[in-house]
């Protein structure tokens, strides 16, 4: 298992994108700041963070792009 650190901006997009249908292992997420994950889902989460950081991808604003790019990073640091 794997800890996320949650951001307050991750927590407010996954609330208005209603992450549970995007990533059904979230879809018990109680908006908490630490989220345990394995790995299949912490794979799941970066895909849908690279998704969001590709400006041509999405229409988001910088700093959505920015909340996205560091939940990467921080999945990235754990080796998944």
């Amino acid at each position: 298992m794997y800890t996320l650190q949650i951001s307050p901006a991750i927590a407010n997009e996954w609330n208005v994108r209603c992450i549970g249908d995007v990533i059904p292992a979230l879809s018990t997420w109680d908006g908490a700041a630490k989220l345990e994950v394995d790995a299949a889902t912490a794979n799941e989460i970066a895909s849908d963070c690279r998704f969001y950081i590709d400006p041509k991808a999405i229409d988001a604003t910088g700093a959505e792009r920015a909340a996205y790019r560091g939940l990467l990073r921080q999945i990235e640091k754990l080796g998944v």
